[in-house]
């Protein structure tokens, strides 16, 4: 598995890694009628596209497919966010979320960031994941779309 930055030419398969791990990993969290008509417009198209050359993105590559994704975010000079991690399902526990966060992690550490910060559901699917690689509670919640709780964690690097 290779990670590098994701570039605009990237968002077709950002996109589908994004609606097919939706539909996979949310099932019976999001509704069912949400996630049956996640599609790929022009518009998304082009606006993941601009998004990209603008915000930071990694991608892991497993034999020149892309298999997973993470956006990034600076909350000021100390802590980084993961906006976004998505890791296709078929790729799920294959160790391709854990080398993308330990990459950004590493990356962020060697610039002087002292924590990474991640929302993700309260009772979710990949709260595990985050607990395993060290993200501990913050305390804080709030409400997502379609009324989910989600927590906010932390992880010092």
């Amino acid at each position: 598995m290779k990670i590098r930055k994701a570039s605009p030419e990237d968002a077709l398969a950002i996109k589908t890694i994004h609606n097919k791990t939706y539909q996979i990993s949310y099932r019976g969290y999001v509704p069912d009628a949400y996630l049956d008509n996640l599609i790929i417009t022009d518009d998304i198209l082009q606006r993941t596209q601009k998004m990209l050359s603008y915000t930071e993105c990694y991608v892991v590559e497993e034999q020149e497919r892309l298999i997973a994704f993470a956006y990034i975010g600076e909350l000021n000079e100390h802590i980084f966010e993961i906006n976004a991690l998505y890791v296709l399902p078929e790729y799920q526990k294959s160790g391709a979320g854990s080398l993308l966060v330990n990459y950004v992690c590493n990356l962020k550490k060697d610039k002087a960031y002292k924590q990474c910060l991640v929302w993700t559901m309260k009772d979710g699917p990949s709260l595990e994941f985050y607990h395993k690689r060290g993200f501990r509670p913050t305390g804080n919640e709030k409400v997502w779309k379609f009324d989910i709780l989600i927590i906010e964690l932390i992880k010092k690097i």
